[in-house]
Parts: C-alpha cells; sequence; structure tokens
C-alpha cells in the first residue's frame, strides 16, 4: 500500500511567511543603509577626482589658452572638451561627465550623447559652484571664448539624486582639496562656497 505524504498545515505555512516577513524587515533596512553608504563613499572620491582633474588641467593648459587656470564652465568638459586636434579630451569617464545636472553640452565631441541628457553617478549629481564666500565668481570668460575658468581657484558640490533613496548628504571640495559634508534635508544643494572655513557653518571635514 503506498503511504501518504503529509503536506504542510495552513499554521506551519502562516509560521513560515511570518519569519521571512521578519527576516525582510531586519535585512532590507539594512542592504539600504548600506547602499546610500557605499554612494556617499563613492561620491567623497568622485570630489577628490575633480579636485585633482582640476590641478592636472591647470598645470597641462588643457585648454590651450595660454594661462595657468581652472575650468570652472561644468563637469562634463573634463571629458567632451575638444583639444587642437578636435580630439575629445576624456579626462574622466563618462559616467561622471554625464553626471552633470546642467546637461551634456553642444559643444563636446560626443555624438552620440543627446545634449541635455543626465544620470546619476552612484545616486548622485555633480556640478560646479558658482560663487565663492565673499560673493564673487568661479566662472570667469577672460578669453571671451563662451567658456568659463578662474585663474586660482574653485569649487564642487556633489548631491544624492534622490535625497533619502540614493543618499542623505551633499559634499563640496574646492581648491584646498578637502572634502566637506552636510545633511542635505529638503533644502536644494549649495552653489555658493560657504564661508573660509566650512565647519563654522555646520560642514564636517571628512577628508
Amino acid at each position: 500500500m503506498q503511504r501518504r505524504t503529509r503536506g504542510f498545515t495552513l499554521v506551519e505555512l502562516m509560521l513560515v511567511v511570518a519569519i521571512i516577513a521578519i527576516l525582510a524587515a531586519v535585512a532590507v533596512p539594512s542592504l539600504f543603509r548600506s547602499k546610500v553608504a557605499a554612494n556617499e563613499v563613492s561620491c567623497q572620491s568622485t570630489m577628490k577626482q575633480l579636485a585633482t582633474t582640476e590641478q592636472v588641467w591647470r598645470q597641462t593648459d588643457s585648454d590651450r589658452n595660454g594661462a595657468q587656470d581652472f575650468w570652472t564652465h561644468d563637469v562634463a568638459g573634463f571629458y567632451g572638451y575638444r583639444d587642437a586636434l578636435g580630439v575629445s579630451l576624456k579626462m574622466v569617464d563618462i559616467n561622471l561627465a554625464t553626471a552633470d545636472p546642467a546637461g551634456w553640452p553642444t559643444y563636446t565631441a560626443a555624438p552620440f550623447l543627446l545634449p541635455g541628457i543626465v544620470s546619476a553617478k552612484s545616486g548622485f549629481y555633480h556640478s560646479v559652484m558658482t560663487t565663492n564666500e565673499t560673493g564673487n565668481p568661479y566662472q570667469l570668460d577672460p578669453d571671451g571664448d563662451g567658456f568659463m575658468t578662474h585663474p586660482t581657484r574653485f569649487a564642487f558640490c556633489g548631491y544624492p539624486a534622490a535625497y533619502g533613496v540614493t543618499g542623505v548628504r551633499q559634499y563640496i571640495i574646492n581648491e584646498e582639496g578637502v572634502v566637506f559634508a552636510q545633511e542635505l534635508g529638503a533644502v536644494p544643494p549649495t552653489t555658493v562656497w560657504p564661508a573660509s572655513d566650512p565647519t563654522t557653518l555646520g560642514w564636517l571635514a571628512v577628508e
């Protein structure tokens, strides 16, 4: 005689479902926090990369304008600005170049990208800052060629594409090379360097 196999009772199934739900409730927030933390570490690294790229730009006169200055026009230009031979500089990777919220510019040599394209890098956007702590602009056009540079200063901001989802803090860096962080909250990302010492206004030096 064939022996019948005993199935699960409704109570047992409900118990298994409850255990899975409890485990998910514990694990999902932890995974989410880990993802946010990883995105923020990536942003800090990117801010350092931008500062290093600026130093290379200035030392090598990448735009061949005959002046030792910093590029303050946008982030995408580090990839798409054309040299004297019409070749894109590609000083940063394409993922960083397209994380510029200003959108992909029309002046760059990258026809496979449509103007205006924006794609966050590891959940963060990266943009140039426009004004220093004294109200003076970072963006000057001494050559009258339409491209913005500055002889001695620059600053960048990195901020989450979706606050609370891809990150919670915004990051800034200038020519001093120190990354500062502050929780973004509901306020727009900063476009003005906060102070000669940002820690006096609640920013935290993270590197």
